[in-house]
């Protein structure tokens, strides 16, 4: 066993066995609120808790070094990238998110930044403005982009490695398709980024997803760029 290799063993009691199965409530879905290396396992649960973690750090950022006079913006910006940003986005790369779930996490960072700058009411200042004075952009590119990063890593990785396993299950599935609206997945999130670049992740099987990510490495930045740039431009953010 690889265990032994390390003198480790597995603490049967200890073991927590969490079933995911799909249901017509997601409400009732205990499992996505089960959590695994720092994340939940649902999506939106997850994403929520981030945001409350976020705004908690934030908080203490505030209280400790934001306090002090004359703080520049740049220095605030390099603080909230440095304590804020990451636990926000923190597994970034494994959320299945909606267009609208993109526009509400662009909205909270922009409350956040509006914060940190102290454009609170009265004072106002435009969407752009606080992009040009933060010196960055929308979240929502730093999503897309991480979940791209993660896709590619998983493709690099032995052929029997879990990650490519589930990967391989899941588009040789030939199961009837559900009922209703597509929920929106990590998988499909990834097909609808493709798309726009006029390919498609369900077709060609395993080689041809490992010919998208096993190209050059300036090819896969440009084409992960590309992805971004196009995706932002779609939602409208």
């Amino acid at each position: 066993m690889e265990l032994g290799k390390w003198v480790l063993s597995v603490n049967v009691n200890k073991t927590e066995i969490t079933e995911i199965k799909r249901e017509d409530d997601t409400t009732h879905k205990r499992w996505r609120h089960t959590n695994k290396l720092g994340s939940l396992l649902g999506d939106a649960e997850d994403v929520l808790r981030r945001k409350t973690l976020a705004n908690s750090a934030m908080a203490k950022l505030k209280k400790g070094w934001l306090r002090a006079k004359g703080l520049g913006v740049g220095i605030r910006c390099r603080l909230y990238n440095a304590f804020v940003k990451p636990i926000l986005l923190y597994n970034a790369g494994t959320w299945g998110c909606s267009f609208n779930d993109l526009r509400k996490l662009d909205s909270f960072h922009r409350r956040q930044l509006r914060s940190l700058l102290g454009m609170e009411w009265p004072r106002r200042i435009s969407t752009n403005g606080i992009y040009n004075k933060c010196m960055c952009s929308c979240i929502s590119e730093d999503v897309v982009d991480a979940r791209w990063r993660l896709f590619g890593h998983v493709l690099r990785m032995n052929p029997d490695a879990p990650a490519n396993k589930a990967m391989e299950d899941y588009f040789d599935r030939c199961d009837i398709p559900f009922r209703g609206r597509p929920r929106s997945t990590l998988p499909t999130a990834l097909n609808k980024d493709l798309t726009r670049v006029r390919k498609n992740l369900k077709t060609g099987g395993r080689s041809g997803r490992i010919e998208i990510t096993r190209t050059r490495q300036r090819k896969m930045e440009k084409l992960t760029l590309n992805i971004v740039t196009l995706s932002v431009a779609h939602a409208g953010l």
